[in-house]
């Protein structure tokens, strides 16, 4: 009977189908070679593109790129074949699966390697949830944080070597090589604990938040000890060692999450900013907006010390229902949000024919300095963030609308159902310095970007489509979903213009599809079928979760 089960859970969770080899595309561009991407584009900047793509579904859910230029992703997979450049760590294990990647300098795969056990980690799809985070350390050693439900998770000097029983929260730490575990940890509690985001400060500590269901969540040196409503944020510190140095709760009676790798940031004090998104008008705020604006759910932003105690916290939001992107602050300590409202924010400026996506920058002690949304007459939806050293914005995610607002773009055509978007928006906010698609005839969205040392924008994310543009390839995808990288010159300089030339318009109007005929969509609810399959998702995934801990736990006492 346990077999049965096993072969069941397996089927669904795994999928079928055939196997061949896994492709790692490399495409790249040379000065002297740019290129005329399709007619009516302008020359393109792009200097490297690839897909990841397995015999199953793939993502990349996270890029980090460390001063010497080498690339590291990771992502969700269920294809048992990603390419590896001859350097395999650890093996695939069977089910759905995270994996770390390093590209050198060059772009040349220096290892990859599976992490996972007997249950599933993640689950690939076309959103955030169930994603991983990793960082970097200067030793190039990569720190990982996502969620696990294997009862055999690898575990290597942990703090915690209990599985929880649900989907648990966990981390690591890898060895430069990719082949070595150097800690790995369980951080359970009794329900569903989900690690979002990971970062790493000089002395090796890793900083890590997320989301959980639990009431015995583990915290030491919290602020907040207890869950406060049906789930809330957390966040926590190991030590070079994977010891836990703080833990705390961040929530209020209501709701609390969060999702993807731009959730967290660490400054170089080691002040840690979080957003989330909540329905709770308790939550323990400071400034700026103490008022939860309600009904829906609002974004609320914290920065909470080095040793967990709480420095300030606000609400930020409309009357309507507002949604997460990412969070950033940068070398003045100003704090960066981003994120997508169907409500109305009061913006200082906007910019397209539907402006729900948007920045907001924020001092120190959370005085608003300006809010810029952007966006098409359809869903806009931002998740992934970072902040130049010009103090410049850049935000990718995904729209449904033909008609985003585009500046420079290295594509110009909307193609159809969701096309990711990057942004670069200027240090005042008043303006596009550079906007563009990014995609092909199915769903292409950006989950994250970095920036290179030699001032090239790297974003990361997940596709289906058979003709992604900046890849320049027709890719025979084996399945669905396949992870995808593009990379470009980041020549769009912030000159400020004169007052009087200052305006919300844009310079280039987008290309509709010729092949893509979308219905009209008057609601600015995000109603796109990404976003309500994301919910769907969700559920199956707490479902499955729940049922593969059922079935280990069956599997347990009958070995006992």
């Amino acid at each position: 009977m346990k077999g049965k089960i096993g072969c069941f859970l397996f089927l669904i969770l795994i999928g079928f189908g055939m196997v061949p080899v896994g492709s790692y595309y490399d495409h790249r561009f040379s000065h002297e070679d740019t290129k005329t991407l399709h007619d009516g584009a302008i020359l393109s900047e792009v200097t490297f593109s690839t897909y990841i793509d397995g015999w199953n579904d793939d993502t990349i859910d996270c890029i980090v790129v460390d001063v010497f230029n080498n690339t590291y992703i990771a992502g969700r997979t269920r294809s048992s074949d990603l390419p590896s450049g001859g350097h395999l760590g650890f093996v695939y294990s069977g089910y759905n699966d995270y994996y770390v990647m390093k590209l050198n300098s060059f772009r040349e795969i220096e290892y990859m390697t599976y992490v996972g056990a007997d249950g599933p980690e993640g689950s690939p799809n076309l959103t955030p949830i169930g994603a991983c985070s990793i960082d970097v350390d200067n030793l190039g050693r990569v720190y990982m944080t996502g969620t696990t439900a294997s009862y055999y998770f690898p575990l290597v000097n942990p703090w915690e070597d209990e599985f929880g029983g649900f989907g648990d929260c966990f981390a690591l730490r890898l060895s430069s090589t990719g082949d070595t575990l150097q800690y790995s940890t369980f951080l359970p509690g009794n329900r569903l604990d989900i690690g979002t985001a990971i970062q790493v400060d000089t002395s090796y500590n890793a900083y890590i938040c997320g989301w959980t269901q639990s009431d015995d969540f583990p915290t030491l040196n919290a602020y907040d000890s207890d869950l406060s409503g049906n789930s809330d944020l957390f966040l926590l510190k190991l030590d070079s060692n994977g010891q836990l140095r703080f833990s705390t709760y961040v929530g209020g009676s209501g709701i609390e999450s969060t999702q993807g790798t731009s959730s967290l940031f660490l400054d170089e004090n080691r002040n840690c900013y979080i957003i989330g998104s909540t329905n709770s008008p308790d939550l323990y705020v400071s400034n700026h907006d103490i008022e939860y604006n309600g009904p829906s759910k609002d974004l609320f932003f914290m920065m909470i010390s080095p040793f967990g105690a709480f420095l300030s916290g606000s609400y930020y939001g409309s009357p309507d229902a507002d949604y997460v992107g990412g969070i950033w602050a940068d070398d003045l300590g100003d704090i960066y949000l981003t994120g997508s409202t169907v409500g109305t924010l009061p913006f200082d400026y906007t910019i397209g024919p539907n402006p729900k996506a948007f920045v907001a920058k924020f001092t120190l002690t959370g005085a608003l300095i300006h809010s810029t949304g952007f966006g098409g007459s359809d869903v806009n939806y931002p998740l992934g963030l970072f902040v130049d050293d010009e103090h410049c914005a850049f935000v990718t995610g995904y729209t449904d609308a033909p008609d985003f607002p585009l500046e420079d773009p290295i594509e110009s055509t909307y193609h159809g159902l969701e096309d990711c978007f990057v942004v670069k928006l200027s240090g005042d906010g008043d303006r596009l310095l550079f906007s563009s698609y990014l995609g092909g005839n199915e769903s292409d969205i950006g989950f994250a970007a970095a920036l290179t040392p030699y001032n090239r924008i790297m974003v990361a994310g997940v596709s289906n489509s058979s003709d992604f543009e900046s890849i320049n390839q027709s890719i025979v995808a084996n399945h669905q979903l396949y992870g995808f990288i593009v990379e470009f010159e980041d020549i769009w300089e912030d000159i400020p213009l004169p007052t009087s030339t200052v305006t919300a318009t844009t310079s280039i109007i987008p290309t509709p599809s010729t092949t893509t005929s979308l219905p009209p969509n008057t609601s600015p609810e995000p109603d796109s079928p990404l976003f309500i399959n994301s919910i769907l998702l969700t559920v199956l995934a707490i479902e499955l979760i729940i049922l593969f801990s059922m079935v280990q736990r069956i599997r347990r006492n009958l070995h006992a």
